[in-house]
């Protein structure tokens, strides 16, 4: 891919970086849970049509016949989106869902939506369904029927090749929304549903506990800085550092960041030069390719941790709230630049933070 290009697709991409305060990140941390749990069932169907049945004997004497798809569930991002987050995704037949702690991003065919997880209703009974494909291994058969019945529940000796049906006890899960949502899910594992409502519900509660707190800051200014910062807050730049001696050590601690997984890649780096323009560097082209040249020389001449340590050593007026803000905020941009955080990435943001502490 060219560098212009390249560029051109950054430019399209949107970064959600998320400060989660404990209880946000407990209630994500359980809704991530409750995925991969419906992960790990056996199967889940998500149901797209059901025909009333007229003549039950040539159905196994079901009265619906139902169409189901493969859900496909997992953790991706989705397509022009960098976050710092692990996101669980939800592949339904013309729609994917990516559930952020805030709200979900819903992709279709139409395009993108925003859907609050206070808009959805989820609603889960036990069925009986003749399954005529394999039972998956944690499923419960309750009986058996033919494929060919009679009106007594015994095969329809007419047929030479009756097969015997399992009956199978599934569970049904309808998640509906006033956007438009209307999906039924079919499970595998009785009980699983549950856990996936009691965590959407929990979604609820911290994000509704988060707006109340945020609304009790605006009414009492004199509890803002000692109230954590909202789990959607972006970085903002209305106060930058503000001398140059700031951006040189901003620069070199962003450049320590995207070599902490042993070398700065050209997306990295344009990242690093968009973050510095919009901190009003007023460095020209010229200005750039010097400063990487000053970072790569003392690279080379005192080592990564060396070079690490001076710029943390020089990080005291960064201190001030909203400059740390601005700081941390970038480096989660650089971190996240490649897809997600590694383990020297999240060494060195704790680094940083500790030094700001």
């Amino acid at each position: 891919m060219s560098e212009s290009a390249e560029y051109d697709k950054l430019r399209k991409t949107v970064v959600l970086i998320y400060d989660l305060d404990d209880d946000c990140q407990r209630a994500y941390q359980n809704l991530f849970a409750a995925v991969e749990t419906l992960a790990g069932c056996g199967a889940v169907w998500q149901v797209t049509t059901k025909e009333t049945v007229y003549d039950r004997k040539y159905q196994a004497g079901a009265g619906q016949l139902i169409t189901r798809h493969r859900l496909v569930i997992g953790v991706r991002n989705p397509p022009c989106v960098k976050t710092n987050v692990s996101v669980p995704f939800l592949g339904f037949h013309q729609a994917q869902f990516y559930l952020f702690p805030d709200r979900i991003l819903a992709f279709d065919s139409s395009g993108v939506g925003s859907i609050a997880y206070s808009s959805l209703s989820l609603d889960s009974h036990s069925i009986l369904f003749i399954e005529e494909g394999g039972v998956p291994q944690d499923t419960v058969v309750v009986d058996h029927t033919w494929q060919f019945v009679n009106k007594d529940g015994g095969p329809d000796l007419r047929f030479r090749n009756n097969r015997q049906l399992p009956i199978c006890n599934y569970e049904e899960m309808c998640i509906s929304s006033s956007h438009g949502i209307n999906e039924v899910v079919q499970i595998s594992r009785i009980g699983v549903s549950s856990i996936f409502s009691s965590a959407v519900a929990g979604a609820v509660g911290s994000l509704r506990q988060r707006d109340t707190l945020c609304e009790h800051q605006k009414k009492s200014p004199s509890l803002q800085d000692r109230t954590s910062v909202s789990p959607t807050a972006t970085p903002s730049l209305a106060d930058p550092p503000n001398s140059e001696d700031m951006r040189v050590v901003m620069f070199d601690v962003l450049c320590c960041m995207a070599f902490a997984d042993g070398g700065m890649s050209e997306r990295e780096s344009i990242v690093i030069c968009n973050i510095m323009g919009k901190l009003n560097s007023g460095w020209s082209t010229e200005d750039f390719h010097r400063q990487f040249d000053l970072f790569g020389s003392d690279m080379a001449r005192f080592g990564y941790e060396t070079v690490l340590e001076r710029s943390i050593s020089r990080l005291a007026p960064f201190k001030k709230t909203a400059h740390k803000h601005v700081l941390m905020k970038s480096l989660q941009c650089i971190a996240t630049t490649d897809e997600r955080l590694s383990k020297n990435e999240r060494d060195v943001y704790r680094r940083v933070r500790d030094a700001l502490a």
